[in-house]
């Protein structure tokens, strides 16, 4: 038995000997810190997690989680040692690796040929001891590149590392290719073409897919853009035959629905994934939109339909008249709301998250707020805000 089923029994013992919870009463008092010490252990384990992983802690962790200890501790701050101590600790690192990292992104970027062993150092210095494998893994890319760069100096090349990164098309006489080979053996790269790496790349991925991370991400999504720029590729007005074909055919079948208004979350998602990848983008006001719009409408209609009709156990919210309680019929009431936005919700999150809206987001913040009186931080309702932020930037760029 845990100590928290122990704590909710005395609890509930407490409120039959005052006749049922009053604010200021001791039930409304031990309900309130056993709610503070719950939410305290969840921002623990959640932190911890991420302080075990990949992903770098930040200073909005090691606050929420300090947050939650110090309400739990009625206002003391948490001690030395204590898991917002040890995560504000993390987040100082963290950030300062990162700060160095990206001035080395930026370098790698910009000029390669411009990374030392000056960077290296820098890097290694803001490295946490404790860490394994990621932080450590990068340390060495960058040192390969340093290495590469003092070689070349040596032997005279202006630009090494970037020649070590050349296109297979990009053309070359046999007086450059000679120097490029030989600065990249002696960095032990073994890659000198970009297609090389991409698949060294692929392979890595999928050998270890919990190594990537959202710092990863951005660097690699800057590197197809200045691709895609020093190209001249324009993939947002690309079109896809077939798959323009099919679009056509699904809008045919989609449309009548959508007027009559029994057009389904479920159609109206697939109607968007084959825009997007037909045209790779979504207009403005088209069908789609206005599928998903009239979807999202039924949804909310039925969500609250199902609310007003859900069925509950009198006995489980009678107050201590013997007469059912209205204040738990409310938040029964409530909670059936919040759950069906959340089915309805959900599968475009872990699915779909570039279909998730601002109408989504919205719903499911005013049925969160309703039902738990404030948002979670980490929640739900954040999560589809932060989405629909992105995707609506993504929108008008």
């Amino acid at each position: 038995m845990s100590t928290q089923s122990i704590s909710n029994k005395a609890i509930s013992k407490r409120a039959r000997e005052e006749g049922g919870p009053c604010k200021g009463s001791e039930t409304s008092q031990l309900q309130s810190q056993a709610t503070k010490e719950f939410n305290a252990q969840k921002a623990k384990q959640e932190v911890v997690a991420k302080m075990e992983g990949p992903e770098p802690v930040t200073v909005e962790d090691a606050s929420y989680v300090q947050s939650r200890e110090q309400k739990a501790m009625g206002g003391q701050r948490p001690p030395a040692g204590s898991v917002s101590a040890q995560a504000q600790s993390q987040s100082t690192k963290d950030m300062n690796f990162q700060k160095a990292l990206q001035e080395v992104i930026s370098k790698l970027l910009d000029d390669a040929s411009s990374i030392t062993m000056e960077d290296v150092d820098t890097l290694r210095n803001h490295t946490d001891k404790t860490s394994v494998g990621h932080a450590e893994n990068i340390v060495a890319a960058v040192e390969i590149f340093a290495s590469a760069n003092e070689k070349a100096q040596a032997d005279g090349m202006s630009k090494p590392a970037q020649a070590v990164l050349l296109p297979t098309t990009a053309p070359t006489t046999e007086s450059q290719k000679a120097p490029i080979a030989h600065a990249a053996s002696q960095a032990h790269i073994g890659l000198k073409t970009l297609r090389e790496i991409a698949t060294k790349v692929h392979a890595e991925i999928d050998a270890n897919p919990r190594s990537v991370t959202n710092e990863d991400l951005k660097l690699y999504q800057s590197v197809v853009s200045k691709m895609q720029k020093t190209l001249g590729v324009n993939t947002a007005g690309a079109s896809h035959p077939k798959l323009e074909e099919e679009l056509q055919n699904e809008i045919a079948k989609v449309e009548p629905k959508v007027e009559s208004g029994t057009v389904t979350m479920e159609e109206a998602n697939h109607l968007h994934s084959l825009e997007a990848r037909a045209h790779g983008y979504t207009e403005k006001g088209g069908v789609t939109a206005h599928a998903q719009s009239v979807a999202a409408k039924k949804a909310r209609s039925v969500s609250i339909g199902t609310a007003n009709n859900t069925p509950t156990n009198a006995s489980d919210i009678q107050g201590p008249t013997g007469r059912p309680d209205p204040a738990e019929q409310s938040h029964r009431a409530k909670e059936a709301n919040f759950e069906n936005v959340v089915a309805a919700v959900k599968p475009k999150l872990e699915n779909a998250p570039e279909m998730v809206t601002k109408d989504d987001a919205k719903l499911l913040h005013s049925r969160e707020v309703r039902v738990q009186g404030g948002a979670e931080k980490r929640g739900i309702a954040a999560q589809a805000m932060s989405l629909a932020a992105k995707n609506e930037t993504g929108a008008s760029a």
